[in-house]
């Protein structure tokens, strides 16, 4: 199975961070700690000179491309910012369909799932939540 993280993938998900949009530094940080990234692009802690949100989401997730142990946790702690901001919730202001399609896209091409609320799954992986064994039986 391919990780969920490319360069494509970095660029969409930096469309979420564009001009101080999006979760903010300190859930960024809570997002990169998570996947043992924090190190790669470090808050700029005020200073104007420091990388943006957009700049840090995709320098971390190509480290992510080096190491792709961390990539799942990394693109999942990403997506909890997201869907907890309510970024995936088409009634929100904060909804943008063109990203939306974008991530999604850039995911798929890795082999993954992007669900409208944003939940990532395998290609192809059977939900048996859903409808139980029952469904799977039939």
């Amino acid at each position: 199975m391919s990780v969920p993280v490319s360069q494509d993938v970095a660029a969409a998900f930096a469309r979420y961070f564009h001009s101080g949009a999006g979760p903010t530094h300190a859930e960024l940080n809570t997002a990169f700690l998570s996947a043992g990234l924090i190190d790669v692009a470090p808050n700029p802690g005020g200073t104007v000179d420091g990388p943006n949100k957009a700049m840090r989401v995709q320098r971390t997730i190509m480290a992510a491309v080096r190491h792709p142990d961390t990539a799942r946790t990394l693109v999942d702690a990403l997506l909890s910012l997201l869907r907890t901001g309510q970024y995936f919730d088409r009634a929100r202001p904060s909804f943008d369909l063109d990203a939306l399609t974008t991530l999604a896209r850039a995911l798929a091409r890795q082999g993954w799932t992007l669900t409208p609320d944003g939940e990532l799954m395998p290609v192809g992986e059977i939900d048996l939540q859903t409808g139980g064994r029952d469904a799977l039986d039939e």
